[in-house]
């Protein structure tokens, strides 16, 4: 029996196990194309320490932390049962808010409505500052307010201002 040396690896099939004194200890032998576990530590503390490295630059490109650019104030306003429905504080059919405030249409009732800039006299003869797609049934279209002046509006789907679908946005400075 040829016992294994310290350091050496034992290549030859014909010698029996035995203790092995090697670089991993007693009782351990190195398996050919294994990682050693030396190895393995080194190699993992390395890309821990890349990882850990890229984090503050990672950071870096996200927004800035602080406080965030305030979000324009949004209105809702309902379409339902062929009317324009204005928020609570509207009088006369009439809608009154500041320039850059967003105003979200939603249509609440049982068919499709839109919502077009425009009076119900130049209804179909102009083009206004907007016209929303056709909303089925609980779908919402926005729109933000950037100049001040009074804009009338209605649905023209299927005529339905002439059923009192209209209202005014009255965009102050």
């Amino acid at each position: 029996m040829t016992p294994v040396s310290d350091g050496a690896r034992c290549s030859d099939p014909g010698v029996p196990a035995g203790p092995a004194r090697g670089r991993l200890g007693v009782g351990v032998r190195e398996v050919p194309g294994a990682i050693r576990p030396r190895t393995l530590l080194v190699t993992t503390l390395l890309a821990l320490a890349l990882i850990l490295a890229a984090g503050p630059a990672a950071r870096t490109q996200e927004e800035p932390q602080g406080e965030a650019a305030p979000s324009p104030p949004e209105v809702q306003v309902i379409l339902r049962d062929f009317q324009i429905v204005l928020p609570r504080g509207s009088e006369g059919g009439r809608l009154v808010i500041p320039v850059g405030t967003v105003v979200r249409f939603i249509n609440e009732g049982p068919s499709y409505h839109n919502v077009s800039q425009a009076s119900p006299e130049e209804a179909y003869g102009r083009q206004g500052l907007f016209q929303s797609p056709d909303l089925a049934p609980g779908e919402s279209w926005a729109y933000t307010f950037e100049t001040p002046g009074l804009y009338p509006i209605l649905c023209d789907f299927g005529a339905h201002y002439l059923l009192g679908m209209t209202a005014e946005i009255e965009v102050t400075p």
